[in-house]
């Protein structure tokens, strides 16, 4: 991946025990790409991350010191996603709420008293759908505090992508200069 060393890994009895083993393969290097690229994580705040080697669970991996909860950070990062996205209570009560917001900005998009209008349905689906999450994710504070927030938000999601490649920037200009 750009400058970084890839390996590509072929048949089944490679790819297994690739997967199997948690020595072989770091899970948490896609999620060091993202907080570096695109998070704006600090160089400190990256070096937590990176250097807390007791996993994602309860209790760290035989061999591997224990450490204070507060100083596992993944852990608390994981908990998010275990505990909040991805039990049912919470998501269902996430997507519950997205989508009453993303009905209420397509009620709010319609012209009173039935009047017929044109609208061009992609960017109007676009910026609804976006508000709806991202209210539903932080509370409308953060759009009455920044009301770019939903523009900025999908001209950082058309290079999002390439950030991420770890490429010289004279070699993605237009995503660092964007």
């Amino acid at each position: 991946m750009g400058l970084i060393p890839a390996y590509i890994v072929t048949g089944t009895k490679n790819v297994q025990k690739l997967l199997s083993s948690s020595a072989l393969l770091d899970s948490n290097f896609l999620q060091l790409l993202l907080m570096d690229a695109h998070w704006g994580f600090s160089p400190s705040e990256l070096a937590k991350f990176a250097g807390d080697h007791t996993s994602r669970g309860k209790a760290p991996p035989t061999g591997i010191p224990d450490r204070p909860k507060q100083e596992r950070y993944w852990l608390g990062y994981n908990r998010l996603y275990a505990e909040y996205l991805s039990t049912r209570r919470y998501s269902d009560a996430l997507a519950t709420s997205c989508y009453q917001l993303f009905c209420e900005r397509l009620d709010a998009s319609m012209k009173p008293n039935g009047e017929c209008s044109t609208t061009h349905l992609f960017t109007l689906l676009r910026t609804a759908m976006a508000e709806a999450a991202i209210v539903s994710l932080f509370g409308p504070q953060i759009l009455d505090l920044s009301p770019g927030f939903v523009n900025t938000h999908r001209e950082f999601d058309d290079i999002a992508g390439t950030l991420v490649w770890c490429l010289p920037k004279i070699l993605q200009r237009r995503s660092v200069c964007h």
